[in-house]
């Protein structure tokens, strides 16, 4: 008896716009089998859920300048992967990267 699970995971989106990528990514992805559940919710709750870091997959993107500078260190840092609201969204905890980040700074 096979006791394998598919992959299953919940995409938050916070803009009508986002659900037209969301839903064909879901798609493509339902043809490998993955079971992807896209939800909608209204500003206040997105960014509650984005700055708790409390989703699978949010579709979401940030501005940043032709001089990248001290936001990478918000963006990319191992602090920043720790504290809530800090906008590394990926959770991203390297050393290397933190070097990378603060040199830029």
């Amino acid at each position: 008896r096979d006791k394998t699970k598919a992959l299953s995971f919940e995409i938050l989106i916070g803009a009508p716009d986002d659900e037209k990528i969301a839903l064909a990514y879901a798609r493509s992805l339902k043809r490998l089998g993955v079971d992807v559940r896209v939800r909608a919710l209204d500003a206040a709750a997105f960014t509650g859920r984005l700055n708790g870091y409390d989703y699978d997959m949010v579709l979401h993107h940030w501005l940043s300048t032709l001089s990248p500078g001290s936001e990478q260190i918000l963006y990319w840092g191992c602090a920043a992967a720790k504290e809530n609201a800090r906008w590394n969204f990926a959770g991203i905890c390297d050393l290397a990267i933190d070097k990378l980040a603060l040199s830029i700074a």
